[in-house]
């Protein structure tokens, strides 16, 4: 016995066992290391998808209030005042200059919700951009519809008489009266088109934002 272990290099053995215990705390370190770092990463991309998604929503909302303000049907009494046919173009230069004051605030939220759904559809993906995308289109509608309303109005109300439900569809894109909510209130089967699309399309959008928000735990 003690002939074997005076015949061992021990401090050849030693360093041997020094490298083995160097090289086992060199991997627990890097083991640490790479785990520390994806639990940051991970809290780190939370962190980012909690701030993206809380501002998301909130451009999303704002746009969905402007868009409800800018379709108030307060002003058709204000504004659509028959005092013949000689002042259609002073009644549609009205109606240019009433519009265009709503559509500004309303303008201002869609380029800030635009801007954000750059971020959304990079970090997120496609589905998630064109959520945002279904909504922002409502605006050009909106646009659009004000633009005829306006000119039949110059033109004497010509062409809404030539294509009434042309002129129906368009005077109900413009105004929110009888909107889906206040029709079914009412026990009317119909509702307003535009005001059911910009409520499906804010509620899937939302439905899409919220799910990068935190959950409370559950029981």
């Amino acid at each position: 016995m003690e002939s074997w272990m005076c015949g061992v290099d021990w401090p050849k053995a030693i360093g041997i066992f020094k490298d083995l215990v160097l090289a086992a705390a060199a991997v627990v370190t890097a083991t640490v290391a790479v785990k520390g770092f994806s639990k940051w990463r991970s809290e780190d991309q939370g962190k980012a998808d909690l701030d993206l998604a809380r501002r998301a929503l909130k451009c999303l909302f704002a746009y969905r209030l402007e868009f409800s303000r800018s379709r108030s049907p307060v002003l058709w009494v204000a504004e659509l005042q028959n005092d013949g046919d000689e002042k259609q173009e002073i009644r549609a230069k009205a109606l240019a200059r009433a519009y265009g004051r709503r559509l500004e605030p309303l303008r201002a939220a869609a380029v800030s919700l635009e801007a954000v759904q750059t971020e959304v559809e990079g970090l997120w993906g496609e589905r998630a951009g064109n959520a945002i995308h279904r909504v922002l289109r409502t605006f050009n509608t909106l646009s659009n519809s004000i633009d005829a309303v306006i000119e039949n109005e110059r033109g004497g109300g010509e062409d809404f008489r030539a294509d009434q439900a042309f002129g129906k569809e368009m005077r109900m894109n413009v105004s929110s009266f009888g909107s889906s909510r206040n029709l079914r209130k009412a026990g009317d089967k119909s509702e307003n088109p535009l005001s059911a699309e910009i409520a499906q399309a804010v509620d899937a959008c939302a439905t899409i934002l919220r799910v990068k928000l935190p959950h409370p735990p559950t029981d």
